[in-house]
Parts: structure tokens; C-alpha cells; sequence
């Protein structure tokens, strides 16, 4: 069991600057383009910003190359006076041919792939898919059937449609 997944790879930095350039105050930027397959970003949070790229692990393979140069872009590089990176790799949804959902078991998040392929945003579909599976987990144990399996169905109904619109999105744009 388990989803077939396209992985994006994304690497980001909390930094600080000398001082936020006026623009950076309250101006998010987001640059597609950036790398193959995938977008730079710059967000302001407080008295730090974040930012990073992120495109398709078979495009890209070292972001780091991608992330300084993203930084020269931005003309952030030589104002940077602390700095965090992390990395990570992140699952895309790639289609709903598998299944996420058995007899006694459900995938939710990342592990079931519910990641948006246009923009990398995983953290509402996680959340959604776990109170999708409760949804149906509780409607098993009410039936008696204990049957995981209409979790599939929710998932499909609800969020794969958004996917496949999102997909399309990205082949269109990247």
C-alpha cells in the first residue's frame, strides 16, 4: 500500500539581516522560475525573513546551488548576518492511482502524498486527511464494519480534484 509520489526537494533559511530592506517589511515575494520545476521565496516574520527554493528532486538534485544563487538574485547575500538552513524532501501527490486506505489502515499527510503539486502546501491536506480518517474511522467502529476503506473515497471526493487541478497548474507554469 502506499501512494505513487513525486518528491520536490526544498531548502530554507531563517536569516537576519543588516536591516529589512523597506520592501521586505511586508512584502512577500515568490518567484517561479527559480529553479526547474519549482519557486524561490522571501517572507518577512518579524524581525527575521524566510526563504528558500524548492523544485522537482529529479530537476534540481542540490538545491543549495539554486538557493545561493537565489540569494544573489535577491540581493540578500552580502546583508545576511545570521542564518539558519534546513532541508527537506517533500512527497507530491502524482496522480491517486494507489491506494491510501486498506481494511484496517489510512495514510494522511505526506505519507498518503496529499501535498499540492503547484505550490508544495501540505500542512492544511495533512490536517485534513487526518480528520477525514476520523471521519471515517469513527463511522467503522459506529457500523460495526470497521472498514477503513471509505477514508479513499473522502480523500478522493474532497481533495483529489484540487490536486489534479493543481497538477495541471504546474505542468502549465513550470
Amino acid at each position: 500500500m502506499g501512494p505513487e509520489r513525486i518528491t520536490a526537494l526544498c531548502l530554507e533559511g531563517e536569516v537576519q539581516v543588516r536591516a529589512n530592506p523597506p520592501d521586505l517589511e511586508d512584502e512577500v515575494r515568490i518567484e517561479f522560475g527559480a529553479v526547474p520545476f519549482g519557486y524561490g521565496w522571501v517572507f518577512p516574520k518579524g524581525g527575521h525573513l524566510s526563504l528558500g527554493v524548492g523544485g522537482l528532486r529529479e530537476k534540481i538534485r542540490n538545491p543549495r546551488e539554486y538557493y545561493d544563487e537565489f540569494l544573489v538574485d535577491q540581493a540578500l547575500l552580502d546583508d545576511i548576518t545570521s542564518e539558519k538552513r534546513q532541508g527537506w524532501a517533500i512527497p507530491i501527490f502524482a496522480g491517486g492511482r494507489n491506494p491510501i486506505a486498506t481494511h484496517r489502515t489510512a495514510l494522511v499527510g505526506d505519507a498518503a502524498a496529499l501535498v499540492d503539486p503547484f505550490l508544495g502546501e501540505g500542512i492544511y491536506y495533512a490536517i485534513r486527511s487526518g480528520q477525514l480518517a476520523a471521519q471515517a474511522m469513527g463511522e467503522a467502529l459506529e457500523s460495526g464494519t470497521g472498514d477503513a476503506r471509505a477514508y479513499q473515497d473522502l480523500v478522493e471526493a474532497e481533495l483529489y480534484p484540487e490536486f489534479r487541478a493543481a497538477r495541471k497548474m504546474a505542468l502549465f507554469l513550470y
